[in-house]
């Protein structure tokens, strides 16, 4: 069996702006400045405020396509 990346639910805020994402486990440490890409654009300066239980790349992708189906139930 390979070892899968392992992914934390973050909080990252970034001035007065916030959110919430899976990165991976190594980047995913309080206080720490990340880089996230928005629609292609590369925006520095996100800090992690909290860190989640890690996850397996799997299941990561799962839960992003179950809140993407549900987003797409309620938005219609």
């Amino acid at each position: 069996m390979t070892r899968q990346e392992m992914y934390a639910q973050c909080r990252l805020t970034r001035g007065a702006a916030a959110t919430v994402g899976f990165i991976p486990t190594k980047a995913a440490v309080i206080g720490n400045l990340i880089e996230l890409v928005i629609n292609g654009n590369y925006q520095p300066g996100w800090r992690v405020e909290s860190v989640g239980t890690p996850v397996a790349k799997d299941a990561m992708r799962m839960f992003e396509r179950q809140y993407t189906s549900q987003r797409q139930g309620s938005d219609n």
